[in-house]
């Protein structure tokens, strides 16, 4: 939350944002295409945060961190609202969470976590 630049760059906000309000479930590709774009750098921090979230979830018998709870803690590290309207921060937090837990779920990609090590 106090990082200078969350991982996913302020310029990507409204785009993720966008993807977490999709209807439907959120494939794959649509986080292929998305992490694209986040620098090398983040995408290995998210690389890591999304392997460790993987490993808490498989306790959540016992520990009761579902992907969408361990969500909920790493969102505001993962994005930032650039705006500051606390309303439209509210209503986006949703958003973020369920394009949160896409992200964890689908990432990282076998291919890229190779080719980036």
């Amino acid at each position: 939350r106090n990082l200078p630049e969350p991982l996913i760059p302020s310029h990507l906000y409204e785009e993720a944002v966008k993807i977490g309000k999709k209807q439907s479930e959120i494939q794959a590709a649509d986080i292929r295409k998305f992490t694209s774009k986040i620098p090398v750098l983040n995408r290995r921090v998210i690389d890591y945060i999304a392997t460790l979230a993987k490993e808490i979830e498989k306790l959540k018998d016992v520990n009761r961190m579902d992907m969408t709870n361990i969500a909920i803690v790493f969102a505001p590290g993962m994005l930032q609202d650039p705006g500051d309207d606390p309303a439209v921060m509210l209503a986006n937090s949703k958003y973020e969470i369920k394009f949160t837990v896409a992200l964890f779920t689908h990432f990282p990609h076998s291919d890229e976590s190779e080719a980036s090590r």
